[in-house]
This record gives C-alpha cells, structure tokens and sequence, in this order.
C-alpha cells in the first residue's frame, strides 16, 4: 500500500502526515516513515497511553491484555469482522460471541470490553493515532473497490502464522491468486503469546475455505460459487533443537491446555527428539534464600570468582516489573528477557525464575489437581476446585506462556519459585510424572550454572537481541564483548527508542534522549539514523546536510526534503534538480518563488531530454512545465500582478489550457482579449455574455457574422433601457443617449443577415424610438412584436379609439397578463416548458437574462440594477459583482409578480375610467342607443368584476373605491336596458345576443344581489323584476335562489313558483343542440324535485298564476311594465302545445329563447289542466285586460305609483293589452267581443298606433282573423309567431305571420335567423312553399360581440374543413373574406364566425406559399437599393401580417377571447393595403392560373 499499489496512501487522512508529505515527499518520505513509527498504538502504548485513561470502573474487571487481544482479533481482526461494512463487528455481533463454545468471557464482560473499546476509537481520533487493524480494515475497504497494482505472487510461505490476526492473513489473497496450492501457513498455536492475537489453526482453514478458494473458484466460473478442497494440516513432529527431557515437559503443558481448552489449540501429535538429555531442574534454595540473590549476589557485582550467566543463557521472568526487580540482583551479569521478548529466540540454558509466584492465576492453579484426578495420578479424595471457564480464563494464556518460556531452552532449564504455594499445583504434577529433578541450590549448583562466553560469542547475542529491538540487553552483550562500535550503536537505538515511547508523556526528556542517540549515530557513522533524528527534532537543516554529504546519491530526495521543510529553497530545489525529481524541483521553484530558476532547470531538461536515465526517471516534460508555469501564474495572480501573471499564461502550451487556467480564476477580461486578438470571436462573445457587457457581446457576435444574434442583442438592450434605464418605472419608454446610435448598428447587422430580417429590425427599431402614433402602427407593435407590448394604457389614450377597441385591447393585454402569472406561478418547477415563451417575455420585459454556468442551476443576472420593479427588494440578497448583479429565480418571481399587479391595477383602474366617463357622456346624448349603453355598462362591469375577484390584486381600500362604485352603476342601470319600458326595444338583435352572453347574466345576477343584500323580505315590485330576471335569462347560482326563497317567506305563491324554476329544469333546447324529444308531448310540469324541496306538487303554469293573481289583488304594487312581461310569459306557457302549434309575438318567443339557452328548465302544457282550470286561467287575463282597458284612471294611477311618465307610457300599456287579448283569442278563441268592442272605445282607440288600428278596424265588419292580426302585429314592429312543436301544424296562408318548426330548426340560431331575416345579408333564411326553413348561404346577420362570448367548436372547424383545398381560389374571395372579417366585431354566430375563419385561413396559406416565392424572386433580380425597394418593404411587412393572422385563425386560439379583436385588427390592416397590393395580387394569381 505505501508504494501506491493500492491508490492514495492510508496516512493521508491524518493531517500532520498529509502536512509533512505535501510536497510530493513520495512513499520514502522521512516524514512518512517516522509518522507510522510514533503514531502506532502496539500493545505497549495500549497499555502506558490509554488504559490509565479508560474508566477505572471497566478496567478493574478486566486484564489489558485480554481488552488488546479481543479489540484486535475480534472486534477488528475476527472472521467476521470483515462481514460488516466498516470491518468492526458491532455491539450485538460481538456480544453473541459469548453464545459459542471458545468464549471466555460472559456478555457482561463483553459488553464492558465493547465499551472500552468505543473509548479508545474516540481517544486514538483525537490523538492523531492508529492500530495495525485500523491500517488492515482500510486495505480491505479499498481493496474491494480498486485493483491491486502491486507484484503477484505464484507462492507464499507464512511462518510463524500463529502471530496473525484472521483479517491480516486475509489480505494474502489479493496478492496470490493460487489458491488451490499456492499458500503454506506455519505456526505452533501453542505459542500464541503476541500481545492482541487470539488464533486457531481452524479458523486459518474457516478463513482459507470461504475467502481463499470459493472466492477463486467464483472469479473463474463468472460469478457462480463451486465446491473446494482444502489440504489437511501437516505436522512437524520432530524437534531438531532440545532434547527429549524438555519436549516432555513442554508436552506436559500443552496436554493441560488440550484438557481445559480444546477449542483454544490445535490438538498435535507430541514431539519427539533424537536427543537426549536429562530433565529440567526444580530448583529449591536452602534457607529459602533468594535464588538470584545466591547465584549473582547481593548487589549485581562481579565479585571473587563469580563468572556469572554467559551469551547463551538467560533469566527468563514474567513481565518488565519482574525484570526490572531481577535486575537490581543480576545488573548486568546475566542476560533477562521477559517470555514474550524471547519469543524467536533459543538459548543453551535458560533460568525461569518465578513464573508461577508472579502469575495473576495465585492459588487458582490448583485446577490442575482436577486433571490429575481425572487422569488417575492424584487419589480422588484429594480436595481440587472444579474448573470454570470464565474463573479460569486466563489459564490458557499462562499455559502457554509456560510453553514458550520451557521451549525456549537447548540443554538445561532452571525453574525457580519465591512462593511454594502458587507453584505446588504444578510441582505435583511434573513430579507425579517425572519430568522435572528437584536439586538444592548449593555453592556446587551454582558453579555449574555459570558458564562463560567469548566475545564473539557476546557479540552474536548482542546483535540478535539488537535485532530483536531488545537494545539494554544488546548492550550488556557488547559491553562483555568489548564491541564499542555496537554497544553505541545499541545505546543509540536504545535512546531513540525511549524517546519514541516518552513522546506523549514527556516531549522534553523525549527531545533530549534522540538527540543524544543523534550525535551517537552521527559519531559511528549511522548518518541516515543521525539525520532521521535531527528530522524529527525539527533540524531540518542539519538533517539535510547529514542526507546530502553523508548518504549518497540514494539519499538525495530526502536531503532534499529536509531543506525543503527548513526553507532552503534554493538548495532543495538544487539537491531535487541533481537526483533527477523534475516535478518535486519545480514545486520547490514555486513555493520559493525562484520562478526563473524552474524556467532554466526546464530548458536544461528538455536539452538533455536524450539521455535514458532522464527520460526513464521523469515525466512528461511538457505537463511538468503545463503545471509549473500555472503555479507561476497562480502566485502573480493573488499578489494582483496581472501582468506578470499574463506573460507565463500565453507560455501555455494550447489555447484551451488558457481558457480553462484562466476561467478558473474568474480573469475572464484578460480571457476576452486574448481571444478576441486570437481571432476567436464567438467565444470571446461567450465570455463577455457571462461578464453582463451585452454591447461588448453584440460587437463580438458581428465580427463572428452572427449577425442576427448580434442584431437581436442590441435591440433588447435598447428596449430594456428604454423601459427602465436611470430608475425608470416601465412604460412608456423613454429615449437615451446610445439609443438612435445602437438602433442603426442593430439595422447594420440586419442588412447583413437578409432583407427581409432588415425591414423587420426597421419596423422593430421606429416602434422603440416611439414613432408609431396611429392606431395601425399600435395594431401593428401589439400583434408583430408581442414580446415588446405595451402594459400601459398611455399608447391607447394618446389615439382616439372606440370603447369595443380599448375593450379589446384590455382583454387582450390582461389575457397576456394572466399567462404570465401562470408562468410566474411555475417558474420554480422543473417542467414549466407550457409558459416557456411567457417567461422569455416576462425576463425580456425585466430587462433580465437567464444564465448557464457550469451545467448548474441558472443565474438570473440585471441589465438594470436600478431598475424601478428591483427597488422594494431587500438589497442584500441582490449579489453582485462589480456592475455586474444577479438575483435568486424566487427573487425574480416575487418582484415580477409585485410588479405586474401593481400594472394591473393601474391599467384595470384606468380603464374603467375611461368607461365610466363614455358611459356618463352617452347617458347626456340621445343619439347613443340602448345597446351601445347596455354594452358599456357589461364592459364596465366585466373590467370591475375581475379587478374585485381577482386573487392576483391586493386591493386596498383606496383601489377598491372606483371598482366598486361603477359596478353600483351597472347594476343600478342594466334592468331597465334589458327589460324597456317599450317591450319591443328588446326586439333588437344586438340586444338579443347581448342578453345571451355570461357576463351578461352573471350581470343580472348581481343585480338581483344588490336588490336583496340588504333586505330581509322582497317587494311586490322586486319580486316581479327578480321573476323577470330568471324568465328573461334562465341561469341563476343555487346560492341565489336560496337567498332569494329566503326573503320570500312572506309570499308563499310566489315562493312556490320561484321555487319550482330553481328545482324544475329539463330543457327542451340548447344553443347548438336539437329539441329534446319530449318537446310537442303534453309534459306536466309536476317535479319530484319539488316535492321534495318542500313545494307545492301542482304544475308550474298553476304556481305562475297563483304568484299573478296574488300581485294583481294587492293593488298593483308591481310596475305595469314588469307585471305584463310576466302576463305574456304566463299567456305562453298556457299557449305551449295547445294543439302541437300555438301563436305568440316576437317579443315573447325571443324572450323564451333566451330563456332556454342552454339551461334545464320545463314549459308546461295548458293540457296538463283540466279544461275547467284552463277556463280559470285565460279569464284572469281576459279580467285583468278588460279591468285595465275600461278604467283608464286606474290605470294611469298604476303609471303613476310606478314612477313612469303617464304621457309615454299610457298608449304602450293599451297596445301591449290589446296584443295580449288578441294573443288570446288566437290561441283558445276567448274574448273575440272584447277585442271588438275595445275597438270601439274611444280612449282605446286613440291610444292605439295608427296603422295598427286602422288594420284591425277595417277588419271589424268582417272577421278578425289570423292574417288581420298578423298584419297588424307586423305595423307595430313586433310580428306574430307561429311556432309548430309536435311537427303536424296545419298549413297558414299568412304572408305576415312568421312560421317555425321547432323540428326542422332544431338550433337557436337558426331559429334567429328565421325571425330576424336580412336582404342581402351573407346568411338568411326563407320559406319555401310548404313553409319549411331553407338556408340560403352567402349573407350574414350582424349584432356587436361580446368580449366574453363562449369557445367555438372545434368539431364544426373539422367539419367546415373538410373541403378547403377544393375552394375556388381567386382575388375576389380573397378581398370579400377580409371584408367580412375586419367586422368581427358585428358578426353574431359562432357558425358564420367560424366558416369565415376556416376558409381565410386556407386562403391565407396559399397566399403566403405565393408572396414567399415572389418576394424571393424580387430580391434576386434587383437589389436592395432598387425603385422597387418600398414595394418589397411593403410586401414583407403584409406577409408577416398574414402569417400573423394565418396563426390567430387556428383553433386553438380562436378558444382565446382576446383573439377575436385581433383578427378584426389584422384584417382591417390587410384590408387598408388593398389599393397597394391588388396589382401584385393580380400579377400572382395570374401566374398561379398559367
């Protein structure tokens, strides 16, 4: 791993490894090396670091040792730590453990090891520090992800396995591949005594199985896991270094772990030996004397003869306390090793001194008499403790510690104890088997130990302890072999090591024992371990010198290193340059800042570039200066020298690292000019794009030929300032000084891209300098430039334009307004790409330019960041750089949607004003009819209604002042438009097809509102107008029925009736629909419904007579006007399929045409009474007229009360009377004396019309019969119906006398048409012989339109479609389409509308398929400058309005109210061009026709 085999080195996530490997120091690094050695926590730092710190509460349950091995081998070096993602077994994974057959510990006991555990991954964090496992764990981690680059092994050979944790023999896959015979593992788990290991040859074979051989076998049949073998465990029985008597003994020990802890050892066949020699010693001091104290002395000193221990025998204790207490005796006459020290090591004797009396067991190894019994040698009365394994847990550690220490012995072994007691146990049982001799220690004994050693043969220990890390005793051994050289030589190693291990505990006795080891290996010449201690004492300079003068060659990179870290740059970057380590060379250059001297190492390098040594040892001389000349750069940049930084960025070899160095530092200005004097024009465009210099931009495009780009740039540039340059609030725009200028360059680029994009820019450019000042040019700008319209209402003021114009423009611009807040409203989802040319307006408007950087989320940035619309938001969240600002995409939105309710408002407000003031001039001028007021009135109140309703406004009180107040007036004035004191006003088509729009109704609505609001009971007189209301428009909300049954509590005929028109409303007709089938059937008008609503069950003509008769007798508290409205509608219900056919005026039908459109509702049958109800019924009108007609005061009393002039009304109410009986004996034969004799009257017949009169008088000695009547109701303007509903009406000769089939003309605009024919109109209809409806197409009915009129039908566009290509195509078509079109405004049904529609659509296809050709062939053969210029200006400018137009005409936006106006507009324009373009039209279709 630290050669890079495996990626980035595991240390680098340790910061003071990262800070002194950072300059490239490599994989060799000093640094490096003396980071792993000091930060390493071994069991040694485990103990003296970190154990003092843990919990006194958890460690005083626990050994150390037993904590450090299970942390290390099973927490983080098990078999199945390697299964968790982070390598560590978890709390509850690691608990069960306590489950299996091999746990020592219980779950208490591993929950509070788990704990300490958790303490020292915190603490060795914060430390800095790591494990052996923590490097292992981040091997497998990476491994799992990335290839192991480093050399692959056929075979490995581990010895001394024992000493491994399970994941660290894991690693072993990865570099050998043969599994299957390519892996030998050796060890003796006898000797598993390594501080942190815990090993089973069995989980080596679990480990090997699972990891090694299925994973092998899985990588070569893709993926598909096959069964493997394993080899059995080999066993080395024979011993070749002791003798038999040892072998025996060692066996002794082992049986005792294979009785206790069969899981914990591999169980072996004994070994043998083909030496013998005699069995250990037990030695027993006299006087119980100490046995060191005897054989060494009292203070360690050689004295008399005593030769003392030679090179090859040892003192073999338990632990380093017992070491140091042996030598306080021994000094340095004998050698003393602790059991783990001199594990790998042999000696000819060896002296064991105190094992069991030092043990943590004490008297516990009296378990040991359990196996003696067991095993026969102890009588089974002998009193033994039962072995328990968690008591005795730590006997197996102690056994093999045993082990170890009596294996580590050639000849004699010496065994010692201060403390019978502890050792009887295992006394007993060496002498019961005779293993062991028992011999006093005399004077003779002692002789015999003591054997002497030559130097050669102290030097040859002294080096192998030396080697061992053991340097105290290394330099005993040099010291009794007179070797200074390697007795310094251990000191020195033996300072460095107290030095590493006081590091955290005492910095300054540390810094004091590695300079002493410093000048000692500097002083026999070990300079590279004198230089690594003046290295990590921070002497970089001395370190370097050592490296540079002492080392070699081999040493020079870390010579170098040492005066990098010493700020010798000069040097280092010398030392670097001499070994060859071009880019460490170049890194020192720059951090030194000796940037000429890197620009001549380079030079130099590329001149020698030939020699093989260079070329093997570098890299790319071309990415090592790339790299170089950018840092050179990078340093002049942050000292703000752009000019030096400049002069190493054009030594760049590409201009596409230029680009990417210097887009990484934001130097975009030195970027531009670099490429715009590289020629590279559109990226220097780019650039100045992101750097908001949108002139700079537009210039660059040009010089790029992106002409029209370049041209489209500037004129947004010059339209956003013009709106909001200086402050500015929007709308109108204002002139600035660049203006005219920008406006010309724009018309330059233009000519250079084509003519046709040139008069278009012209036409763009004279609408921002404010030149249009007619109402065509304004037509013009709201249709061809859309994205520039206005949103205020100063242009339409400025030109004197009617209200239905300043109607349509509002709707139009609102509607425009409306999508935008759409837009707005999904500006912030993903997927808004519906409202995408909304938004493109919306940013345009602003002045704002939405922008890409790095694939990121859009930046919003400001062309004007003084911009009105910006100044109420918060000035802190606008970020800016330089002049160059930006805002947030929700900063946008709450500033645009601030802004555009506010235009709303204004507009809205102004508007209305407008309206009011007409409304109030006309109401002074009697040449403004009924309509033209009425339809003010509905434009009024279509304006206030939005700007009260719309949640859009936050409408003050102030703003609500004038919204509410002219709907006061609409609703104050309406009634009497609708419902005239002269009934046949109503009579009027336009007035027809006004009362059939929704505002209209939605109008009356109100009205009935504003009558009731504020009342708790209606009147007679609002009763009747609120009964007319419903007959006359048929479409109330079920919340205003309710409120008006609620205030007629008091009344409870007209309740019932009021009542049974909310609930009772099958419809017998719609407007585009047939007659319902059960129209002409004797229908009763008895509704479940009402029943059920609590009314009345009788039919409805029954409830309507009831509400009459009750109005009637209450003194005539209604307006004649109103109450005989409802009279004719109560006779017509009466009359309805009296006989399948029955008579009325055009008056009454119209209103109940209205009244049927497109709502349910029920006509009763007068056949749904008796005969003798009917009787009932027609004599209440019969009195009623005869009342009226004979008592002239009272009637003109009835005038009177009701507030009406007696001298204009009195002869309407005698006509209306005398049309009402005559109605009555037309369709029941009743009062035919009645109307005779009022003829008679004097005071009727002069109230009567002339012509009216003078008809029925001249008829008087005759017969009063149906054409008399008929040609009477004709004079008086209000002509009689026949209305056929069962289709079997009989045949009239009645020339006067409109007759309708209700069956034939199934819709209601035909059956207008048949009451309202026209000369010379484009649609009529007329009768033929048998008095059937015929259509007689090419004529038109006219009636002013609604703003608000409904959607046309997509399936009659299909329908009138299917033909098109077939049309006779010809100028004359052409030019009577238009003709007809321009009057959009006057054409009444979606039919007409719509056929018109369909076929200019076609026409205008073919037109423009022409004009596209001609005006191609124009431009090629004269040029631009040419007589013929203005005419092809003149052609393109009419060609876009066509195509304009061609886009208004298609379905789906003919659903859009607003684009109803526009097509009048487009083609009043088209029109006013006739006398210009008819000659180039003529010219077109005459060449069409050849």
């Amino acid at each position: 791993m630290l050669d890079g085999t495996i990626g980035n080195s595991f240390f680098e996530r340790f910061c003071d490894a990262r800070e002194l490997s950072n300059w490239e120091a490599g994989n060799s690094s000093i640094s490096l090396q003396n980071f792993i050695r000091t930060r390493e926590v071994n069991y040694e730092k485990f103990c003296s670091s970190y154990w003092p710190r843990f919990n006194a509460k958890l460690t005083k349950q626990l050994d150390s040792s037993r904590v450090f091995t299970e942390i290390m081998s099973h927490i983080k070096g098990g078999l199945r730590s390697g299964e968790d993602c982070d390598g560590r077994l978890n709390e509850d994974d690691y608990v069960k453990l306590s489950e299996g057959r091999v746990s020592t510990l219980s779950r208490h006991e591993r929950v509070i090891v788990y704990d300490i555990f958790q303490d020292y991954e915190k603490m060795k964090r914060k430390e800095g520090e790591f494990d052996t496992a923590d490097l292992v764990i981040d091997l497998h981690r990476r491994l799992q992800s990335e290839r192991y680059e480093g050399d692959m092994m056929d075979f490995v050979y581990i010895d001394e396995v024992q000493d491994l944790t399970m994941r660290q023999i894991a690693l072993f896959k990865h570099v050998c591949k043969n599994a299957s015979e390519g892996f030998v593992f050796c060890g003796d788990t006898a000797q598993t005594i390594a501080r942190g290991i815990d090993f089973r040859f069995e989980d080596i074979r679990s480990l090997f199985y699972n990891e090694f051989v299925l994973e092998s076998k899985s990588a070569t049949n893709d993926g598909k896991k096959e069964k493997g073998q394993i080899s059995k465990c080999f066993q080395l029985s024979q011993n070749f270094r002791t003798h038999d008597g040892v072998l025996r003994l060692a066996q002794s020990v082992i049986d005792l772990v294979y009785h206790f802890f069969p899981s914990f050892v591999d169980i072996l066949s004994p070994e043998t030996s083909l030496i013998y020699g005699e069995a250990p010693i037990w030695l027993e001091s006299e006087n119980e004397d100490n046995a060191v104290v005897r054989i060494f002395g009292n203070n360690g000193s050689v004295g008399g003869q005593m030769v003392g221990f030679g090179a090859e025998q040892v003192i073999l204790v338990r632990d380093d306390l017992a070491k140091n207490e042996i030598l306080k005796y021994v000094g340095r006459q004998a050698l003393v090793l602790t059991i783990v020290e001199c594990k790998g090591l042999e000696f000819q004797d060896v002296f064991l001194y105190n094992f069991f009396g030092s043990s943590p067991l004490t008297n516990h190894w009296r378990v040991v008499y359990e196996y003696m019994k067991d095993e026969g040698s102890l009588d089974a009365s002998w009193s033994s403790p039962s072995f328990n394994p968690v008591k005795h847990n730590i006997l197996c550690s102690e056994l093999k510690q045993l082990y170890v220490a009596i294996t580590r012995t050639r000849q004699r072994l010496w065994i010692c104890e201060n403390v019978g007691e502890f050792s009887k146990p295992m006394f007993d049982y060496w002498k019961k088997r005779c293993l062991v001799q028992v011999r006093k220690l005399d004077d003779s004994l002692v002789q015999t130990v003591q054997v002497a050693s030559s130097p050669e043969e102290w030097k040859s220990r002294g080096y192998k302890l030396l080697h061992q890390g053991n340097y105290l005793m290394a330099t005993i051994c040099f010291e009794k072999a007179k070797d200074t050289y390697g007795e310094k030589l251990a000191k020195a190693f033996g300072l460095r090591a107290d030095a590493d291990r006081l590091l955290g505990l005492n910095p300054e006795m540390a810094s004091t024992n590695r300079r002493q080891a410093a000048e000692i290996f500097y002083s026999i010449g070990k300079a590279e371990h004198a230089a690594e201690c003046f290295y990590i004492l921070k002497e970089y300079q001395r370190a370097g010198q050592i490296y540079l003068e002492k080392c070699g060659e081999s040493a020079l990179e870390r010579a170098a290193e040492c005066f990098l870290l010493a700020g010798c740059y000069k040097t280092a970057a010398k030392v670097y340059a001499r070994g060859n380590y071009f880019s460490k060379c170049l890194s020192v250059c720059t951090k030194g800042k000796l940037f000429d001297m890197g620009l001549q190492y380079i030079q130099y390098w590329k001149q020698h570039a030939n020699a093989d040594e260079i070329i093997r040892s570098s890299k790319d001389l071309n990415e090592l200066k790339q790299k170089y000349l950018k840092s050179c750069a990078h340093h002049y940049h942050k000292a703000d020298d752009k000019r030096k930084m400049m002069k190493y960025v054009q030594a760049f070899d590409s201009m596409s690292s230029i680009r990417t160095f210097l887009q990484s530092l934001d130097c975009l200005d030195e970027l531009l000019l670099l490429e715009e004097e590289a020629g590279n024009f559109l990226e220097a465009a780019n650039i100045a794009k992101s750097r908001g210099q949108l002139l700079r931009e537009a210039d660059l495009l040009g010089k790029g030929a992106r002409f029209e780009e370049a041209t489209l740039l500037i004129l947004w540039f010059v339209f956003a300032n013009s709106l909001w340059l200086g402050g500015s609030t929007g709308w109108p725009m204002k002139q600035f000084a660049e203006k005219e200028k920008l406006l010309t360059k724009a018309k330059s680029f233009a000519k250079k891209f084509s003519n046709q994009f040139y008069w278009l820019v012209c036409l763009e450019a004279d609408i921002l300098l404010n030149k249009p000042s007619n109402l065509f040019l304004m037509k013009q700008y709201l249709s061809a430039s859309q994205r520039h319209k206005s949103t205020r209402e100063d242009q339409i003021s400025n030109n004197r334009v009617s209200t239905e114009t300043l109607v349509y423009f509002w709707n139009f611009w609102r509607d425009t307004i409306m999508k935008i807040f759409e837009y707005l409203d999904h500006a912030e989802v993903q997927d808004a790409s519906d409202f995408r040319r909304y938004g493109e307006f919306c940013l345009n408007y602003f002045g704002v330019r939405r922008q890409f950087f790095n694939d990121v989320n859009p930046v919003y940035l400001l062309l004007n960041s003084d911009a009105e619309w910006l100044r109420k938001l918060n000035v802190q969240r606008v970020l800016g750089n330089q002049n160059h600002f930006s805002l947030s995409l929700h900063q946008f939105i709450s500033a645009a949607r601030n802004y555009w309710r506010a235009e709303l408002l204004f507009v809205g407000l102004q508007v209305l004003k407008k309206l009011e003031v007409f409304y109030n001039g006309s109401s002074d001028r009697n040449s403004f009819s009924s309509f033209s007021r009425s339809r003010s009135l509905i434009q009024i109140y279509e304006v206030a209604s939005f700007l009260l309703n719309s949640k859009l406004l936050k409408n003050q009180h102030a703003d609500k002042y004038l919204p509410l107040k002219v709907v006061q007036l609409s609703t104050r004035d309406f009634f009497n438009f609708i419902f005239p004191t002269d009934w046949r006003e109503s009579l009027r088509e336009n007035m027809i097809s006004l009362r059939g729009t929704k505002i209209s109704r939605d109008l009356l609505g109100d009205v009935i509102f504003e009558w009731i609001r504020s009342k708790n009971r209606l009147s007679y007189a609002e009763t009747g107008k609120v009964a007319l209301i419903i007959l006359g428009s048929g479409q109330l909300n079920s919340e205003l029925y309710g409120e008006i049954l609620d205030r007629l509590q008091w009344n409870e005929a007209w309740k019932n009736f009021i009542g049974s028109l909310k609930e009772d409303r099958g419809s017998p007709i719609s407007t585009t629909g047939h007659i319902n089938e059960s129209v002409g059937e004797n229908r009763s008008s008895e509704s479940t419904t009402a029943s059920a609503a609590g009314y009345i069950k009788e039919p409805i003509v029954l409830k309507f007579h009831k509400a009459l008769q009750d109005t009637y007798e209450a003194n005539w508290r209604i307006s004649p006007v109103c109450f005989l409205y409802l009279i004719e509608r109560y006779l017509f219900l009466l009359s309805y399929s009296f006989e399948g056919y029955f008579f009325t005026t055009e008056t009454t039908f119209v209103e109940w045409l209205i009244y049927q459109d497109g709502t349910p509702c029920s006509t009763s049958s007068s056949k749904a009474t008796k005969q003798q109800s009917l009787e009932n019924l027609l004599q209440f009108v019969i009195d009623m007229v005869h009342h009226f007609l004979y008592n002239p005061r009272q009637a003109k009393e009835w005038i009177k009360n009701s507030h009406l002039s007696e001298k204009k009304y009195h002869s309407l109410l005698v006509l209306r009377l005398v049309v009402i009986i005559s109605l009555v004996h037309l369709n029941f034969g009743k009062g035919p004396d009645l109307l005779l004799n009022l003829l008679e009257e004097k005071n009727v017949k002069e109230l009567l019309p002339r012509e009216f009169y003078d008809t029925l008088h001249k008829a008087h000695t005759l017969n009063i019969d149906l054409n008399v009547l008929a040609e009477a109701f004709k004079s008086i303007r209000n002509p009689l119906i026949i209305v056929s509903v069962a289709g079997h009406c009989p045949k009239f000769g009645c020339q006067d006398a409109i007759f309708v089939d209700m069956k034939v003309n199934p819709c209601k605009d035909e059956i207008l048409r048949v009451l309202f024919p026209k000369s010379g109109s484009s649609q009529g209809y007329t009768a033929d012989s048998s008095g059937a409806a015929i259509y007689d197409e090419g004529k038109s009915t006219k009636v002013v339109p609604s703003s608000s009129s409904g959607s046309m039908s997509d399936q009659y566009l299909k329908t009138q479609n299917q033909n098109e290509n077939d049309m006779p195509f010809n100028q004359s078509h052409f030019w009577e389409t238009i003709e007809a079109l321009k009057e959009v405004g006057e054409i009444e049904d979606q039919c007409t509308f719509m056929s018109y529609a369909s076929k200019l659509r076609v026409y205008l296809g073919k037109c423009i398929s022409l004009l596209n050709a001609a005006a191609e062939e124009l431009r090629q053969k004269k040029p631009t400058d040419s007589e013929d210029n203005s005419f092809s200006r003149e052609s393109i400018s009419t060609l876009n309005e066509m195509k304009q137009l061609q886009t208004q005409l298609e379905p789906s936006e003919l659903e859009l109210e607003s684009s109803i106006s526009i097509v009048g507009a487009l083609c009043e324009e088209l029109h006013s061009r006739k006398s210009t373009l008819e000659p180039f039209l003529q010219q077109l279709f005459l060449q069409k026709d050849d």
